[in-house]
């Protein structure tokens, strides 16, 4: 069997990893929501353009 998976989520997560330098984790500002912050910190990126969107995303950098 094969499976694939497409849609706006996919697309910016390939956009974020390609952002993303070796062992560092990135997230779009909408992620971020969903981090336990009493484990993590986190560094706010400079906002950058992605394909297809109209808008800048925020990408904040996970430290653990």
């Amino acid at each position: 069997m094969d499976y694939s998976v497409i849609g706006d989520n996919v697309n910016l997560g390939a956009r974020l990893c390609s952002a993303a330098r070796a062992g560092k984790i990135i997230l779009a500002g909408s992620g971020s929501d969903l981090l336990d912050k009493d484990n993590y910190a986190l560094e706010e990126l400079e906002a950058i353009n992605v394909k297809g969107k109209k808008n800048k995303i925020t990408m904040y950098r996970v430290e653990y």
